[in-house]
């Protein structure tokens, strides 16, 4: 008996089993109980987002993990996951509903509270959510499935919490707020030192949440549908989502990645130069990866000027790992004069 056919009959038969699921009718029950609270949801919400705010502020990762663990926003992203495979347009508008709802709740509260604290400032929590690249959707669709198989599973739901941590919703959602408060800091006092920032912070935080919003529901969709709830012809809204997902969100993650591995490349070339040349002192790195091609340049304290020979093996060590698209240029200073 070939493989195919029977890891097909183990997976049919494991998904089958009344011990590895919750009974349709059960799992409704499950999920339309936890959309009929609104207080609990909003409650919950206010006080993730505030966590996140300051946790993010204060340049805390344990803080923002623990708003992760916090927020209920993972609960109506699973119905409306529930309400694409089912003929079920009230989960479905309800669902959309609640996620609006979280979405506008947690914005406002992180930019009153960024507002009204006087601390406007990108630290480097801030920084790590502006820029997602496709790493970020496979992470949001592998948790996404992951989500969905621990509702399916009573036995593994404690592991919610881990998924919720794997993926952040509220934390990129509460940096889109630090980044309309630092867009109204410009407007109102003038403040040119957020200029530059404040709207790549706010659109690059939320174009990190519809990543994460979509993967996971087009991912756990998928699996609610390979357990067989739902219909077939739930397969039509499926694709119909997976094109709005490549709408929206790939084609700018997908511009995001050429700068990501950019970066990764430079931080590779700074080591190699660290390791070759230990009499150099590495300034500064300036990248300009919208430039057409990329340009690198390294800023380097000497305590002499290289001589035209060692400038060129440089330039073609940095090229090698940069890349040839990359056009990489030095700038030595002398480190009395530095």
């Amino acid at each position: 008996m070939e493989l195919a056919p029977r890891l097909r009959l183990w997976l049919k038969s494991y998904l089958s089993n009344p011990r590895n699921r919750l009974p349709q009718n059960q799992l409704t029950v499950s999920l339309e109980a936890q959309l009929d609270d609104p207080v609990r949801y909003g409650v919950l919400l206010a006080l993730a987002a505030g966590i996140a705010t300051f946790g993010l502020i204060g340049d805390s990762s344990p803080v923002i993990i623990g708003a992760m663990i916090v927020s209920p926003l993972m609960s109506p992203i699973l119905g409306l996951a529930y309400g694409l495979v089912r003929p079920d347009p009230g989960m479905r508008g309800r669902s959309l509903r609640w996620i609006a709802w979280g979405v506008l709740e947690v914005v406002l509260i992180s930019s009153l509270l960024s507002m009204f604290s006087g601390y406007v400032a990108y630290r480097s929590e801030v920084l790590n959510r502006i820029e997602p690249c496709s790493l970020d959707l496979w992470v949001a669709l592998i948790s996404g499935a992951a989500a969905a198989f621990c509702t399916l599973n009573p036995q593994v739901a404690a592991s919610l919490a881990g998924v919720a941590i794997a993926v952040a919703l509220v934390p990129p959602l509460c940096v889109t707020g630090i980044g309309l408060a630092g867009l109204m800091d410009v407007v109102n006092h003038g403040n040119f030192l957020l200029s530059d920032l404040s709207w790549p912070v706010t659109s690059g935080s939320f174009l990190l949440f519809l990543t994460n919003l979509f993967g996971i529901t087009v991912a756990a969709a998928l699996v609610l549908r390979l357990y067989g709830y739902g219909r077939r012809t739930a397969m039509a809204r499926l694709l119909a989502c997976l094109s709005l997902l490549l709408a929206v969100v790939v084609v700018p993650l997908w511009l995001n990645d050429a700068s990501v591995f950019l970066q990764a490349r430079v931080q590779k070339s700074v080591h190699v130069i660290e390791r070759l040349y230990p009499a150099m002192e590495i300034k500064t790195v300036i990248a300009q990866p919208k430039q057409h091609p990329p340009q690198v340049e390294f800023v380097l304290g000497v305590p002499r000027q290289p001589t035209v020979l060692e400038r060129r093996d440089m330039l073609r060590l940095v090229e090698s790992i940069l890349g040839r698209r990359v056009k990489a240029s030095f700038s030595f200073v002398s480190r009395t004069a530095a």
